[in-house]
């Protein structure tokens, strides 16, 4: 049973970096083609990789994305041959995809998300936990779903800063209508390419500046999202996969696959013992590749699936339609 287990949750993350890299590959023969017409001078080795790190800098508006031109038409499709080109590189990178982790880390601090994740925070300002994040190359309605815990980039960074990170749990996304519980504002409707997104900590005020989520920034773009939070550690005593929609955590779900693939919970703990003891990784020991701090976040996500309407946790309001229920 447990074989068979192993076999289904590898089949399963084979899967997920399929679709990772079909997409990528799509995206960049599209995207090459846009390039092209708008800057003639580019090949195509200037496919960009379009993937989406935590702490790495904005593409360029010429190269977002992966995109890319070639030097032998004013278009991708303008010949034959730049066609070709386009595809060979666009297959190219989609390899490059493939071969590449689909998780990275980052640290977690403050009690935003507490008691779900980093429970600590809430009494001690300087605890913090690592939490393992499923990349998304193109977020958007179809991969980011109410009840997800996402770290994203903060819509109150300067435009220029992608290290600030925060982690929320997604509330409603595009279309999804909100009420105001008090009746005090007008419903309003979450617009296209965009989502809703809450501390889980519901003792936390928004209006006397405990909190920050999107009850003080507004919506957030897809765009703006990193990925899907699937694991969480601090300790021996305190480490898990964290419960997103069921769609994605369901058991056997991809957030089983990529956690039973990538995650390393072994060595994970061990690494967070020597922190603890020695205030770092012990020399000789790379730690795995991490996203920066997230302040104030938290993530986890232990709502129960259910129909009908899902009050927001600590919210003004209530989201109508089919959600995650706390």
């Amino acid at each position: 049973m447990a074989s068979k287990s192993g076999g289904y949750l590898s089949f399963r993350y084979k899967v997920a970096k399929l679709r990772d890299a079909a997409e990528e590959f799509i995206f960049s023969v599209f995207q090459a083609d846009r390039q092209a017409r708008r800057h003639p001078g580019l090949t195509a080795r200037d496919l960009t990789r379009g993937s989406r790190r935590t702490g790495e800098a904005a593409e360029s508006s010429s190269s977002t994305g992966g995109a890319a031109g070639t030097s032998t038409s004013g278009a991708a499709g303008g010949s034959h041959g730049g066609l070709l080109n386009v595809v060979q590189a666009a297959y190219r990178h989609a390899r490059e995809v493939y071969d590449s982790p689909v998780t990275e880390h980052l640290y977690l601090t403050g009690p935003a998300m507490a008691p779900t994740l980093n429970w600590k925070g809430a009494k001690d300002a300087s605890a913090r936990e690592r939490l393992v994040v499923r990349l998304l190359r193109h977020p958007g309605s179809n991969n980011v779903l109410v009840g997800d815990v996402v770290a994203f980039h903060s819509p109150l960074a300067l435009p220029d800063d992608v290290t600030h990170v925060m982690v929320r749990r997604v509330a409603a996304v595009e279309g999804d209508e909100m009420v105001s519980s008090s009746g005090a504002e007008p419903p309003f409707l979450i617009p296209p390419g965009h989502c809703w997104v809450l501390a889980d900590n519901s003792q936390l005020r928004p209006e006397a500046g405990e909190v920050i989520d999107s009850r003080s920034y507004g919506h957030i773009p897809f765009s703006a999202v990193i990925g899907r939070v699937v694991y969480a550690a601090s300790s021996r005593a305190t480490h898990g996969p964290v419960r997103n929609n069921p769609a994605h955590s369901e058991v056997g779900g991809e957030d089983a696959a990529v956690v039973a693939a990538e995650v390393d919970v072994e060595r994970i703990l061990r690494e967070e013992e020597q922190m603890d003891e020695f205030g770092g990784i012990e020399e000789g020991e790379e730690l795995e590749k991490e996203g920066g701090v997230g302040n104030d976040d938290g993530s986890g996500s232990d709502g129960e699936a259910g129909k009908g309407k899902g009050s927001e946790a600590g919210g003004n309001g209530e989201v109508k339609g089919d959600g995650i229920g706390k």
